[in-house]
């Protein structure tokens, strides 16, 4: 019985590479990638400032939490370029590109996604023992 489900499923996503992989533009996939562009793009504008003002005052800035903050900012700026990729696809018209090609193209947004996950959680603990433990 396991083995029809796979089956069927392997059909199912044949059928839709067939039916999509050159149909072309298509506004489905178009739109949310100009949404999700239309407010990552100000997004990484922020976070190019937030590293450039972080790196040109680093003699004033004397707080761990301003350099955690502008590594977040870094890494952001990676993992949101990974939507212009989306959007450059969509634009061309391909439905459906090659694994590698994929993974070639989204593998510096996902190193930055998880980058600023750790980083996220860097934040978190460094508020959490300034605010606990004061005198440190």
């Amino acid at each position: 019985m396991e083995a029809n489900n796979t089956l069927a499923s392997d059909q199912a996503g044949a059928s839709l590479f067939m039916m999509y992989g050159d149909a072309g533009y298509s506004f489905g996939i178009i739109w949310p990638a100009v949404l999700i562009n239309f407010i990552g793009i100000p997004g990484q504008i922020m976070n190019f400032f937030v590293v450039y003002v972080t790196i040109k005052n680093r003699k004033r800035l004397y707080n761990r939490c301003n350099y955690l903050l502008a590594m977040l900012s870094f890494f952001e700026f990676f993992h949101q370029s990974g939507h212009l990729v989306a959007l450059f696809v969509a634009l061309k018209g391909l439905n459906f590109i090659p694994y590698m090609t994929s993974v070639c193209l989204q593998l510096h947004a996902m190193f930055g996604l998880h980058a600023s996950q750790l980083t996220y959680t860097c934040i978190a603990l460094d508020r959490l023992l300034s605010t606990a433990l004061p005198a440190l």
